[in-house]
């Protein structure tokens, strides 16, 4: 994919405080915000008989405006960004379209912004946690108050967020049989099911993913990391979950016989070019820092392409952290 580069200079890499490459467990629910003395959660009866707790929408905007102000107050324009790679089509500097006359647009329009950036793609740095994050930046430092070296920090910071993304139409899994998952795309175009049929499983993936970035950012702000450190472990950590558990790699062996394209025959470049997006996204959690681990040397390209896809949870079904798989050679 044609790629420019983003002008900012490497440096330091502290993510090595706030957890090692191993793999640990995380807890399967979020925790209560600091400015939230009690949470009203409602058990509701899924389609298996089971109950699950809901978290309202209102608590889980207001932990991540929290996180915003910590953003804010830790705010340095002289810190270094890491130099990332950024697809030419990703519109940079969404962040200061989202202002009018100095002050901030309404939700809608945030969102509109941040998804325009780079239209018809899963935004693994979720348009929702953006835009809590930015609400609550503002709500600790007011952008029309912000110098102009702080605006254009923020707006490279975030840029940097956005830069996660792949396109929906390969956005999907086959964690079992029969289990298939399909981000919403175009449905002709969609590679791993009917998107109209697979809704709920989507509904899942995206909330379990936003909680897992959001819990990496937690951990970044108790490990006393600054802002821009705050924020790329929260985009190494839509990478991770993204690789792991949400976008499977479609021509590996126990996941394309499940899809939409196996049984359309879909072409093998078209195959082929959903691999790359995914290596990409390994190709800027490099750039961010993180560590990917080595594939077996003896593996052919063929065996690399074909390698079972196997997203790990503990006994408990909670998602594990760890980065992603190792690399897979497409051509």
């Amino acid at each position: 994919m044609p790629k420019n580069t983003v002008s900012q200079a490497a440096g330091p890499r502290r993510s090595s405080r706030l957890r090692n490459q191993g793999v640990v467990s995380r807890p399967p629910l979020l925790k209560q915000p600091t400015a939230t003395k009690t949470i009203k959660k409602k058990l509701v009866q899924t389609k298996n008989g089971s109950t699950k707790t809901i978290v309202p929408r209102k608590v889980k905007n207001a932990r991540v405006a929290g996180f915003g102000e910590e953003v804010a107050s830790r705010l340095d324009p002289k810190s270094v960004l890491p130099k990332i790679t950024m697809n030419k089509k990703i519109k940079k500097n969404f962040f200061p379209r989202i202002f009018e006359d100095g002050e901030l647009r309404e939700d809608k329009k945030i969102d509109y912004f941040y998804r325009k950036a780079w239209d018809a793609q899963d935004e693994f740095f979720s348009t929702a946690t953006t835009r809590e994050l930015i609400k609550g930046i503002e709500s600790k430092k007011k952008y029309s108050e912000m110098t102009s070296q702080e605006k254009k920090h923020l707006s490279e910071l975030l840029d940097i967020a956005s830069a996660a993304r792949m396109s929906t139409e390969g956005a999907g899994n086959v964690v079992d049989e029969n289990k298939v998952m399909q981000h919403p795309a175009n449905a002709e175009k969609a590679l791993f099911a009917d998107p109209l049929e697979t809704r709920s499983e989507h509904a899942f993936y995206d909330n379990e993913r936003k909680r897992y970035v959001e819990d990496a950012i937690e951990r970044a702000i108790k490990a006393d990391m600054n802002a821009s450190e705050i924020v790329i472990e929260g985009v190494k950590a839509s990478i991770e979950y993204s690789t792991n558990y949400f976008i499977a790699p479609i021509m590996a062996e126990n996941v394309f016989k499940e899809t939409k394209a196996a049984k359309e025959k879909v072409p093998k470049i078209r195959l082929q070019r959903q691999m790359l997006e995914r290596e990409a996204a390994k190709d800027l959690y490099e750039e961010l820092g993180g560590k990917i681990p080595a594939a077996d040397p003896k593996e052919t390209m063929e065996m690399s392409q074909k390698r079972k896809w196997t997203p790990k949870r503990d006994r408990n079904k909670n998602v594990l952290v760890a980065p992603p798989s190792p690399r897979r050679r497409i051509k």
